[in-house]
């Protein structure tokens, strides 16, 4: 109460003055797209406390938005990238590399094989992308629905909502390259 008082009649505030700097917003921005940074290693990187970092996104609206938007462009750029890449599988160069003698007679690093192989592709990625960009296509759980009739309170109904296709098992099949057990 005292310090709403003090507002009114003009009077500074107590405390140390911020230590933010309006350069703080592109920084922060910047090191959350580029290395995806909780608020605790930006509060690190600024020299301050988390809850600094929390006081600062209160106070500076642009602060707050350069921060969301860092870490979602991280969260939907790299991460994304690499959880799709994972679940449908991917090629990669391996090259092997050996000593041998260069043209000039002196000894130097060179590749001396390169082979391409195929990562296949995650199961448990595919299950993650699925479940999550459309769930309600690819949900786990199976619906119960329990319906009585009460004019006679005997009769009892159950219905099992069960996807007709097992959607889900044919999609992770078809990217393992198998086959199903019917053969």
């Amino acid at each position: 109460m005292a310090k709403a008082k003090a507002k009114a009649k003009g009077k500074a505030k107590r405390g140390q003055p911020t230590r933010f700097d309006p350069a703080f917003v592109a920084v922060a921005k910047r090191a959350c797209a580029g290395e995806g940074l909780t608020d605790a290693r930006l509060a690190n990187l600024f020299g301050v406390t988390r809850k600094t970092i929390d006081r600062w996104k209160k106070a500076h609206e642009e602060f707050d938005q350069a921060v969301r938007e860092g870490k979602e462009i991280f969260d939907c750029g790299p991460v994304e990238a690499a959880l799709r890449k994972s679940a449908i599988g991917y090629d990669v160069i391996e090259e092997t590399r050996a000593l041998v003698e260069g043209a000039d007679g002196k000894n130097e690093m060179a590749v001396v094989k390169a082979v391409t192989k195929h990562i296949p592709a995650n199961p448990t990625s595919a299950i993650f992308h699925l479940k999550n960009r459309n769930p309600e296509r690819w949900k786990d759980r199976k619906e119960t629905v329990l319906e009585s009739d009460a004019s006679d309170g005997f009769q009892l109904t159950i219905r099992r909502h069960v996807p007709e296709e097992l959607p889900l098992f044919d999609a992770l099949s078809e990217l393992a390259g198998g086959e199903d057990s019917d053969g």
